[in-house]
């Protein structure tokens, strides 16, 4: 070892749980407005947000090339 130089490691980073924190927000929220979505009172925001909830659960918006867009979408 060089002088000047730590015997010491640098500490590893934590492990990465295989769960995007991102990911998981927009399944919990994109549920329940799939859920709320048709029960709500005014017709002008069904009509906005029916469509809009069903293209951010369409394939492509699940592919990890697409997923950053689709968390700004939310």
């Amino acid at each position: 070892s060089s002088e000047g130089e730590s015997e010491e490691a640098a500490p590893s980073p934590p492990p990465r749980s295989g769960q995007d924190p991102l990911n998981t927000e927009f399944l919990y929220y994109s549920s329940v407005l799939r859920v709320v979505g048709p029960t709500l009172t005014h017709e002008n925001d069904r009509k906005v947000i029916i469509p809009w909830v069903r293209k951010l659960f369409r394939p492509e918006y699940h592919s990890s090339k697409l997923r950053e867009k689709r968390n700004r979408l939310v």
